[in-house]
C-alpha cells in the first residue's frame, strides 16, 4: 500500500523512536476532533497488484503496537473521494458514513 499525502492531511506523525526510518515512515494524516476525542486519519493507496488480490478474495491486514491489554481504537474504510465536511471538525466515522453502502 502506498501512504498518500491527501489534501485533507493536517500534520505529520514522525515514528517512533524505537522504529526509525525505513522500517516506519513519517505518517500524513487529517486530525479531526469530536466528542470522543482527537482522531488521526491517514489515507493508503493499494497497488494493482494488492486490489488484483483482493478482487480474489485476498483480505486486508491492520497491524497496530497494543498498548498495554487494551485493544487501541481504530477505523478502516473505503472512500471514494473523501472531501473536506461542511461540519467539520468531524471524526472519520463522519467520512466513511458518507460512501453510497446500496
Amino acid at each position: 500500500m502506498e501512504i498518500v499525502k491527501h489534501v485533507l492531511c493536517t500534520k505529520v506523525l514522525a515514528p517512533p523512536p524505537e522504529m526509525p526510518e525505513p522500517d516506519c515512515s513519517p505518517l500524513p494524516v487529517m486530525e479531526t476532533t469530536d466528542e470522543f476525542g482527537t482522531w488521526s486519519t491517514s489515507f493508503w493507496r493499494p497497488s494493482k497488484e494488492e486490489i488484483e488480490a483482493l478482487a480474489k478474495g485476498g483480505l486486508i491486514a491492520l497491524q497496530i503496537k497494543a498498548q498495554d491489554d487494551m485493544h487501541p481504537v481504530v477505523g478502516l474504510a473505503v472512500l471514494e473521494n473523501p472531501t473536506v465536511a461542511n461540519d467539520s471538525p468531524g471524526s472519520f466515522e463522519q467520512f466513511a458514513t458518507r460512501l453510497d453502502t446500496d
